[in-house]
């Protein structure tokens, strides 16, 4: 059930970034940009510097679409698993230790320049298609959309329980919104049902704006 969630809404607009041949970017303390097929190295213990759990403002560059801010709890982990042809990258969040939980944020925009593709009744629409694929595989029968208010208009969400998680996330929350001219494609996989993660991740989506180069 997870798998398809993740990848629903993306293969619905048909720009679902390469999961063969990913790679992942990411910014070292001093500032350098790296890119490796692998994910960042866990710092060694006697060099880790806790870091707090106020909230700050991270930025990710996209292809030809500026960037996108983000502010998310210092204490996540963050890194971009890039795709090739200049395609939608995939935004990871994860906590620095454990795996409580994951956060997929993938920026979509149209590839023909369509105007309101990603407006407030477009987006309900896909999240809405998104919920409906979900529910025979979902615990609960009731699974009604929650809107949110975005920086450029309203957003939506809904959470479901899978009813054979196995080694997976039990929870997975599902989100889409319209930031600037993308499409903010959202999943947030969870082992707590109401976990700190979710909540914080709805408000990081509540200010996301695109910044334009």
């Amino acid at each position: 059930m997870l798998k398809k969630a993740v990848l629903g809404m993306s293969v619905f607009l048909m720009l679902q970034s390469s999961a063969n041949g990913a790679l992942y970017q990411w910014v070292d303390e001093k500032g350098g940009i790296h890119f490796s097929d692998q994910p960042p190295l866990t710092t060694p213990a006697s060099e880790i510097t806790e870091p707090s759990d106020n909230p700050r403002a991270r930025s990710f560059a996209l292809p030809q679409h500026g960037s996108l801010v983000l502010v998310v709890p210092e204490s996540w982990d963050h890194g971009i698993r890039l795709a090739p042809d200049n395609l939608p990258p995939t935004i990871v969040l994860t906590p620095r230790q454990g795996d409580e939980f994951k956060v997929l944020v993938t920026p979509l925009w149209s590839l023909k320049g369509e105007p309101g593709f990603n407006n407030p009744d477009a987006t309900r629409r896909i999240v809405e298609k998104s919920r409906v694929s979900l529910l025979p595989t979902a615990v609960e029968r009731d699974v009604p959309l929650q809107e949110f208010k975005g920086k450029y208009g309203a957003g939506y969400s809904f959470s479901v329980t899978d009813k054979a998680p196995g080694d997976s996330y039990p929870y997975l929350v599902q989100a889409g919104l319209g930031v600037g001219d993308l499409w903010l494609n959202v999943t947030v996989l969870s082992r707590k049902k109401d976990s700190e993660s979710i909540r914080r991740m709805l408000q990081a989506l509540q200010g996301a704006e695109q910044i334009r180069d």
